[in-house]
Parts: structure tokens; sequence; C-alpha cells
């Protein structure tokens, strides 16, 4: 009987050591965001859709956010480069913290600053040079941890800010404690 015992809690003891913890203070996540997956607005109705990007954030103390991303963007008549700058807060919503589901859910409000500058004649023969707006952003942000420290991560991200400006993306990485 003791033997059963002791392999009991053997058993748990190993268990317990490969859930992955899904609350790490410190994160670094790397995300690209695939052809389509993503739209800017700035003001008068202009707009362009994302090529390819990547992103870089780090997120500290469980809950402080930054990250920086550029993509390529076009729209029919136009192409250029998006510039974002974000920093806010990533708030845990849910979490599954066990050997068969060790997942988060989080809902980031980020503050951001982004440049847009595109070349071109326009299709309405003036070009839309350059243009930098401040936004607000929020979403979801879905981290699915391995029990070798990293994880795959899904976050979805949509925002408005001066002169009409808007934002949805779409980006796929890889986060790392």
């Amino acid at each position: 009987m003791a033997l059963v015992v002791w392999l009991g809690a053997e058993a748990q003891t190993t268990a317990a050591e490969v859930v992955p913890d899904v609350e790490a203070a410190r994160v670094v996540t790397m995300r690209i965001a695939l052809p389509l997956s993503g739209f800017v607005l700035w003001g008068h109705g202009a707009g362009a859709v994302t090529l390819i990007g990547v992103a870089l954030s780090l997120r500290l103390a469980h809950l402080v956010e930054v990250e920086g991303d550029v993509a390529q963007v076009a729209n029919p008549c136009e192409s250029g480069r998006h510039v974002a700058l974000r920093a806010g807060v990533s708030p845990s919503v849910l979490a599954a913290q066990s050997p068969e589901a060790p997942w988060i859910l989080r809902i980031p409000l980020l503050a951001s600053v982004q440049h847009v500058g595109l070349s071109g004649d326009g299709c309405d023969g003036s070009s839309h040079d350059a243009t930098t707006v401040l936004m607000l952003s929020s979403g979801l942000d879905f981290t699915y941890w391995s029990a070798t420290e990293g994880g795959l991560n899904v976050r979805l991200l949509g925002g408005y800010g001066s002169n009409s400006s808007g934002e949805v993306s779409l980006g796929l990485g890889f986060s790392f404690k």
C-alpha cells in the first residue's frame, strides 16, 4: 500500500513540473502579419492592406506591454510602409494552467503612434505621401504554451484614432519566457 501511495505522489510531482506557467512575468513575442491580414485607414478615406509585416512585443510585470511593428502595405494605386509603436497594458482575462491545456487569453489596451508612408500617383492623381496618427487599440491575444517555455500566439487587434484613422490586424507568432 505504501508503494502505491509513493508512486501516486511521484506521478503528481512529475505532472506539476511539466505544466507551463501561463502567467509569466516577462514574455517576448514575435508575430508576422500575412498578406491581407491587416488594414490601416487614415483620414479622407485613404487606406491600405498589409502585404507582409512583423511585430515584436515585450510584456513586463505580467501586465505592461510595449510593441513595435513594421509592415509593407499597398492599395490599388500606391504602396509603402506602415510603422507603429504601441504601449499599454495587457491584462489576462482567462487562463487554464493544466498539462492538457496551458493557455491564456489577454485583452490588450494599447496607445500608439503610427506612420504610413506611401509612394505612387494615387488613384485620383494625388499621392498621400505620409501620415502620422495617434491611435487607441484593443483586441484579443491568445497564447498556447508548450512545456518548453515557448508558445504559439494569435492576436486580433483593432483601433481608432486621430483624423478618423483605424486599423485591424491579425498576427500569428511565437512567445518566449
